[in-house]
């Protein structure tokens, strides 16, 4: 009798442990399309508002909940577990980095570096904005190119110990234009340490986080 409880007992967590699953990765879903709509309604604003300004600060607002989005995407694709591969992620960033910042004289190029590890989402998405703003303030801070090219810019990452992460930023400007009060928020959400810095025509941003447990 006892051996049959147990494997009762067994079922009906292993059971719950599927419905809560299901149940997050249906959340996870329901947040990804509420922030395709929202991108959606900004583009349509975009289009329709006249105001330069307006349309300027319109941008930076899809620009962040592109950022938001990309991480809920990877999260959902890998089973919406709340985990996302920080190397998956960088790669992704890469492709919108382009999409958002490159111009008809501007090619923007993001190249990663760094080993492939989990990441908590809670984690990842205050380290996306982070860096979209860093990037977004330091190409729009700079001149437009004369000459068509490639403006690189690059993000790098080390696993220091098993409780932290560095991470360096980099874009080439002529300021360190790069920070913003959105930067210093998400920093503060994720106790991490950063410096911002202008190094030989490059904004340098340098970020110094725990690594949360992932389990």
């Amino acid at each position: 009798m006892g051996a049959f409880d147990s494997g009762d007992r067994c079922s009906a967590e292993l059971s719950a442990m599927e419905t809560a699953r299901l149940l997050t990765n249906e959340l996870h879903h329901r947040v990804f399309n509420n922030l395709q709509l929202l991108m959606s309604l900004v583009d349509l604003q975009i289009f329709e508002t006249e105001s330069l300004e307006a349309r300027a600060s319109l941008s930076i607002l899809q620009s962040r909940l592109r950022s938001i989005s990309l991480v809920n995407e990877i999260n959902v694709m890998a089973g919406g577990l709340g985990i996302v591969d920080a190397y998956e992620l960088a790669k992704s960033m890469s492709t919108i980095a382009s999409q958002i910042y490159s111009t008809p004289t501007r090619n923007v190029v993001l190249a990663v570096d760094g080993p492939s590890f989990p990441m908590r989402v809670d984690t990842a998405i205050p380290l996306v904005l982070i860096a979209s703003e860093f990037f977004r303030g330091s190409i729009s801070g700079a001149p437009e190119a004369v000459e068509p090219g490639d403006r690189p810019i690059s993000a790098s990452w080390r696993v220091s110990d098993p409780s932290r992460i560095d991470i360096e930023l980099a874009c080439e400007a002529e300021s360190d234009a790069g920070s913003s009060s959105l930067i210093e928020v998400m920093v503060s959400q994720i106790g991490a340490k950063y410096a911002l810095s202008l190094e030989c025509g490059r904004s340098v941003l340098s970020l110094s986080l725990p690594r949360p447990p992932v389990a």
